[in-house]
């Protein structure tokens, strides 16, 4: 097919000026704004994620606003590196950008006339890429790259230092799925007041803050707690993929989830890292899935798969860098210090709750509720750790133990989730004995609906995150 031909059929904005709206999501994500503030740098702007976490509908958002800054959408180019009319006669990014420069925009490619963005979704999948990016980015500063890939672990390391802003998107933590539910669910609760009741910050930045902002406002948020319950409820069991926002009923979203699993699986990362048998790898996603949240070593999970250990750590990173599962380790004072790891067992977790609940044929919550939680707020303390240039750990010395502490910047943050109440004393004795060693200032413990403090011991309900 004519790559003209091919190239306006996919960017119809050069005709009617504007995006399908079928193309856009009806709530933008967070992570919107730092590709917004991307756009004014010649660096490249890369967004990273897994399969299914809505990298395309930014790129269309990202078309979208620029055309909404008055950006001639002549100028505006969006491709995928899936797209077989374009990269199926083994044609490159160079050719594209000629045919695109010459037949369409009747100028030179390295004198243009205005500056031009150049959108390109899956584009590891396009042979030399980075190549002919770095190429451009030296001869000439009117042409604005925003790429998107899965990933992160291969071929962003590639670029050198500065020469692109990473955008990391993930799977949607509870509070950004709040915020999908209200806008797609057309709710008649006042979301607008809602929110505004709600603390400005994240739980895990100043938990002293952001229980001093809900108890200024305990009684409006009281009658809201149905509602947040709810929404918790439909996340923990369906997980954080926006694609769920257009699903026709649970049975599908899992078959949906599962294709997810597959692609990522099987085409992604073993097309990525030449894994000759990729239903190993979705044997080792199954056990963590199976024992989410357990201590482990690579040793015993590798007996229990007849793996090697070293292949077992491999396919950690693989399925880390897929954006399924994470590794906790158990914390000491010597675990962020010269690179020095505890041998002691890890905790292996899945970071989206619907993506184990699909491969489990989960259908239900209610039995194993609280360590849903503990495994939701993992993933939330995880993704808040990661942008803020942290990590997570858990910590276990006899029969004290600590679910979550997060570290950084040299401080930590103890976090312990309870949903019992006769549990309670002894999650506490634990905090404070954690702080006590390690000079933790604050803590916090995620409950039902309990809401207090306590020598520097805040008490959070769930529904309140």
């Amino acid at each position: 097919m004519n790559p003209v031909y091919s190239l306006q059929n996919i960017n119809t904005w050069w005709k009617t000026g504007e995006v399908d709206p079928v193309y856009l999501h009806k709530r933008i994500r967070s992570e919107f704004t730092e590709i917004l503030k991307s756009l004014g740098s010649n660096r490249i702007t890369n967004i990273i994620g897994p399969c299914g976490v809505g990298k395309t509908a930014l790129l269309y958002q990202t078309v979208n606003q620029l055309i909404r800054s008055q950006v001639p959408p002549q100028r505006i180019i969006f491709f995928g590196g899936d797209e077989m009319t374009l990269f199926g006669e083994h044609r490159s990014i160079g050719s594209m950008m000629e045919i695109f420069a010459t037949d369409l925009l009747h100028e030179n490619l390295f004198a243009l006339k205005a500056p031009v963005y150049v959108l390109i979704d899956d584009i590891q999948l396009i042979d030399d890429w980075q190549i002919y990016l770095l190429n451009y980015m030296q001869k000439t500063t009117n042409i604005k790259f925003i790429i998107a890939q899965t990933l992160s672990g291969l071929s962003s390391r590639e670029f050198p230092p500065d020469s692109d802003v990473k955008v990391s998107v993930m799977p949607l933590t509870q509070p950004q799925f709040a915020e999908f539910y209200g806008v797609y669910k057309n709710t008649d609760i006042d979301l607008i007041r809602f929110k505004s009741l709600l603390p400005g910050t994240s739980i895990f930045r100043d938990p002293k803050e952001y229980y001093e902002a809900l108890s200024a406002n305990i009684y409006p948020l009281g009658e809201f707690k149905p509602y947040k319950t709810k929404i918790m409820n439909e996340y923990l069991l369906c997980g954080g993929y926006p694609a769920y926002f257009g699903a026709v009923g649970f049975a599908q979203w899992q078959a949906s989830l599962l294709e997810v699993i597959d692609r990522t699986l099987y085409c992604d990362i073993a097309a990525a890292y030449n894994i000759k048998s990729p239903q190993k790898l979705k044997k080792l996603l199954y056990f963590i899935a199976t024992h989410s949240g357990r201590e482990q070593s690579f040793g015993s999970i590798g007996r229990a798969l007849y793996l090697d250990t070293s292949t077992i750590i491999g396919y950690i990173s693989f399925l880390y860098n897929g954006g399924f599962a994470g590794v906790a380790e158990n914390f000491s004072s010597n675990s962020t210090q010269d690179g020095r790891v505890i041998r002691k067992n890890k905790r292996f977790y899945i970071f989206d709750t619907g993506i184990g609940n699909a491969l489990l044929r989960n259908t239900d919550i209610n039995a194993k509720y609280g360590a849903f939680v503990a495994q939701s707020c993992s993933y939330m303390a995880h993704e808040y750790a990661k942008a803020a240039g942290g990590e997570i750990f858990f910590w276990k010395d006899g029969s004290r133990e600590v679910d979550i502490v997060l570290s950084i910047e040299n401080t930590l943050l103890p976090v312990s989730i309870n949903f019992q109440l006769e549990y309670s004393d002894r999650c506490t004795k634990s905090l404070k004995v954690f702080m006590r060693l390690h000079g933790a200032k604050n803590a916090v413990i995620i409950t039902k609906d309990v809401l207090k403090s306590e020598d520097g011991i805040f008490f959070i309900p769930h529904w309140m995150i």
